[in-house]
């Protein structure tokens, strides 16, 4: 699974990567007109001239504009900072000890990391409900989300067209939900109770293990990871986590096992 998550990496570098270039080559361009003006005045141009030159150069509007190229570099640099981190914090959790974390949080972390990847077999809807706040590790929850997309949007692809996938949390009294679901060819009746065993799978390539070390991060977070065939078509998994409280004493280990994505 790492292949198909470096690969969605570089499409989401890329991209912004590609934007924040092309803003920066612009401004270039601009600065240089606008250091021809000063060079004018400096060497005593009229002021006619001058104005004249600020004109063809678009005025205060096309001030305006390099501001707006700015704040299009910015936001580029801004996602890739983004997906930088996403990744760090998918590398690095081992040895921190637990805290308190936003599972939505979690859930868009793994939709840039995973997202451009998946987005050539389907589209990604989300809806997060607030306060969905449990105590874990930052980046191991991502990692499975990540894993449970990847699975949906290769299972969509085998189908031949575009496919939707639903991600979605959702908070009932003292847990937290947070379910994935495809519309892909679902999973044989057969297989919904063997899915987590390890080395165990129904694709052509591929180890086996993403989903049991996604259901042994989840367990070691006080939680479950469910599995279902949707009888209409598709499959959901659902992870379910302690919702977190203020007088909550349980406290995860460190050191959750490292993921196979």
């Amino acid at each position: 699974m790492r292949k198909e998550i470096a690969s969605g990496i570089a499409h989401e570098v890329n991209n912004p990567i590609t934007f924040v270039m092309a803003g920066v080559s612009h401004l270039r361009e601009c600065l240089q007109n606008l250091t021809a003006i000063g060079i004018e005045i400096e060497g005593g141009a009229g002021i006619e001239a001058i104005r004249e030159r600020w004109q063809v150069l678009g005025g205060v509007r096309g001030v305006e504009d390099l501001f707006e190229t700015l704040a299009d570099v910015e936001e580029g640099a801004t996602r890739v900072r983004d997906v930088v981190r996403d990744m760090r914090a998918m590398n690095s959790a081992n040895g921190r000890p637990p805290a308190m974390l936003d599972v939505n949080d979690e859930i868009r972390s793994a939709v840039r990391v995973a997202g451009a990847e998946v987005r050539q077999h389907a589209a990604i809807h989300v809806a997060l409900a607030s306060d969905a706040s449990v105590l874990g590790h930052a980046g191991r929850l991502s990692q499975v989300v990540a894993n449970l997309l990847i699975n949906a949007g290769q299972a969509i692809a085998t189908t031949g067209r575009l496919g939707t996938i639903q991600v979605r949390s959702w908070v009932d009294e003292d847990k937290v939900f947070t379910e994935v679901r495809d519309d892909g060819p679902g999973i044989p009746a057969d297989s919904v109770m063997r899915v987590f065993d390890a080395f165990f799978t129904t694709k052509k390539s591929g180890n086996g293990l993403g989903l049991s070390i996604s259901r042994k991060i989840v367990r070691f977070h006080g939680g479950e990871l469910l599995a279902e065939s949707v009888p209409d078509g598709g499959a959901s998994f659902t992870i379910v986590l302690p919702r977190w409280t203020k007088d909550m004493d349980r406290r995860c280990e460190a050191g959750v096992p490292d993921a196979v994505i």
